[in-house]
């Protein structure tokens, strides 16, 4: 083998030392490096994907609060039904984040004063909490 042969493969791959000890190949750490950038990045933007997220719910209740009153009376189920690729469940989500839009951005705000977002389903169980708060309590009878 000719010694530009060896000198490539002594750089390329790991050779066992005589005492048998593990060598670490720079390549794998540059790699790792690598890696390591392109998860952050993924995590970054999925978080940045999660907090818009609401925001465009928000939006899009507007849009279908508007379009409610723009169709006639009763179409609106079925214009939705035929119109879009989500369901009116959804719709009425989406309605209903419209509607909640000054409690859910506070929400957002003091979410964020302590570096934390507010993810979808977060959003749907504080909009659940704001409704039930606002449902009247049972009166208690006393028993006679």
């Amino acid at each position: 083998m000719s010694e530009t042969i060896k000198k490539l493969l002594a750089a390329t791959l790991p050779m066992a030392s005589p005492k048998r000890e593990l060598v670490v190949i720079p390549q794998q750490e540059s790699k790792i490096a690598e890696l390591t950038a392109s998860i952050q990045r993924s995590h970054d933007e999925a978080e940045a994907a999660g907090q818009t997220a609401v925001l465009k719910s928000i939006a899009t209740g507007k849009a279908l609060v508007e379009l409610k009153r723009s169709v006639p009376h009763g179409q609106f189920v079925p214009y939705v039904a035929k119109n879009f690729t989500f369901a009116m469940g959804t719709a009425q989500k989406y309605m209903r984040f419209a509607r909640r839009e000054p409690q859910i951005l506070q929400h957002i705000e003091r979410l964020r004063s302590v570096g934390l977002h507010l993810s979808m389903p977060e959003a749907l169980k504080f909009l659940n909490k704001l409704s039930a708060e606002e449902k009247p309590k049972p009166i208690k009878r006393k028993a006679t």
